[in-house]
């Protein structure tokens, strides 16, 4: 009779089998007997402690499974033990607790439990006890769905939600991830650097507002230790005690520090107006010594990008400029035209530091029609500001006679003697300066020019 059941049971699961491969890659015609688990009744690796049946249960910050309490770093309420399991002479992990959820369950409540209350959010007080109002870490317990009695009620536990604290409900995400780098400590806010393919997850590093992390929607943080080369949980929130918050207000934000991993209570807005500031969680306790910052990478981020050169973020002219070619116009008054010998004239600004102007051309209009200027061999070149030509000699002639004269010009000298960090001027290279003109007489300059890195020239 045994072995009849057995054969019985073999040939349903070949049938279901069979049923499925059927249905590969086909699209259904006719109705299908598909497998299904329920998921009101789930298993998780319990922590070391003994659960008793019919108590609350949520998940601490290692990804266990424990009895339910107000503890900082504890998720929501994920459900009720069904039975009995004893794991406190064992490792986290060693057993696993079935958890039934999405039910209704009936609790001890503290305080005045009131008809009101049904429909809004209790809070966890222990393993079977709820209250109406927020506690010191704000665990969710469930929803009040029916009022019993000033000290009883019915609360719905769904499965999972995750609390990130200060009464802000959220989901709570979590990352199987990977540390291959500088040991983690508990707090600490990493960002996604690259995929194990051995280890089936992503590696994560420690992220700072310089150059790594500019989006917190990306950043995830440790709930608790982590060493090198070693497998863990990565999280969203996590509440940070014992901290000097003593300069605060409860509410203010904190941001993602230049120090890697780690948080600051200044905005780089403040100290430095070319940082990142990326918004990582807000102040929850005021104190010189047991103050409370409650970190959320999911309601945070990027407020700033910063201008600064060594961020991948940076938006400058500099970079605008760097490897395309762009033309600066500049106009010399009469004074400035007459004055070029003594004093050159700047047309484009140093680019800094590792950096030289590459000149690929220019266009110089005089318009002297009020007031001829004259010259005497005394021709214009372009220059760096210690003097290196940059271009052939101007022909002043072609420029001067009381009229409108253009001249456009390519620089000729294909062999670039870089000057690093230098304007670029026009200079009268003649022994004396031009004469003639008037105030209505001006000379306009275009230069079209890029920059690029002399570290290769070095």
């Amino acid at each position: 009779m045994q072995n009849a059941k057995h054969y019985i049971k073999l040939l349903a699961v070949m049938s279901a089998l069979l049923l499925m491969g059927l249905a590969t890659a086909t699209v259904l015609s006719a109705d299908r007997n598909t497998v299904s688990k329920a998921s009101e009744l789930q298993g998780y690796p319990a922590g070391v402690d003994i659960f008793y049946k019919g108590a609350m249960v949520c998940i601490n910050g290692a990804g266990f499974a424990v009895p339910a309490a107000d503890t900082a770093g504890y998720s929501a309420a994920i459900g009720v033990v069904e039975k009995q399991v004893d794991n406190s002479g064992g490792s986290a992990g060693d057993l696993t607790v079935q958890v039934r959820s999405n039910r209704r369950f009936l609790f001890v409540a503290t305080g005045t439990l009131v008809q009101g209350n049904v429909g809004e959010t209790m809070y966890v007080v222990d393993d079977q006890t709820f209250n109406a109002g927020q506690q010191a870490n704000s665990i969710v317990a469930g929803v009040l769905t029916e009022f019993v009695s000033t000290t009883a009620g019915y609360v719905s536990i769904e499965m999972p939600a995750g609390s990130a604290g200060d009464g802000v409900t959220t989901t709570e995400l979590a990352l199987q991830g990977r540390n291959e780098g500088t040991a983690f400590e508990a707090g600490d806010i990493c960002v996604v650097d690259h995929y194990d393919e051995t280890e089936d997850r992503m590696v994560l590093v420690l992220a700072d507002a310089d150059t790594i992390g500019l989006a917190a929607v990306h950043l995830w943080l440790t709930r608790e230790a982590l060493a090198n080369n070693t497998n863990g949980t990565f999280y969203k929130t996590f509440r940070e005690t014992g901290q000097n918050t003593a300069t605060t207000t409860e509410g203010d934000a904190v941001w993602l520090s230049a120090t890697p991993g780690d948080w600051t209570i200044t905005t780089p807005q403040n100290a430095d107006p070319n940082g990142v500031a990326v918004s990582v969680g807000r102040v929850a306790v005021v104190s010189a010594s047991i103050g409370e910052v409650e970190i959320n990478l999911m309601v945070g981020g990027l407020e700033q990008i910063g201008t600064n050169e060594i961020q991948n973020s940076g938006v400058t002219q500099g970079k605008l400029e760097e490897g395309s070619m762009v033309f600066v116009d500049t106009q010399l008054t009469n004074a400035q035209v007459l004055a070029m010998r003594a004093t050159p004239f700047p047309v484009v600004a140093a680019p800094g530091a590792n950096k030289t102007i590459v000149v690929h051309k220019f266009m110089i209009v005089v318009d002297d029609t009020a007031g001829a200027y004259t010259e005497s061999t005394d021709n214009l070149v372009l220059e760096y500001a210690d003097g290196v030509d940059i271009s052939a000699a101007i022909e002043a002639g072609d420029l001067v006679g009381g009229a409108v004269q253009i001249i456009v010009q390519g620089v000729l000298d294909t062999v670039l003697d870089p000057d690093v960090n230098a304007a670029v001027e026009l200079f009268n290279t003649g022994d004396g300066e031009w004469g003639g003109g008037n105030a209505s007489s001006k000379l306009s300059i275009r230069v079209w020019y890029s920059v690029a890195s002399t570290v290769a020239f070095t």
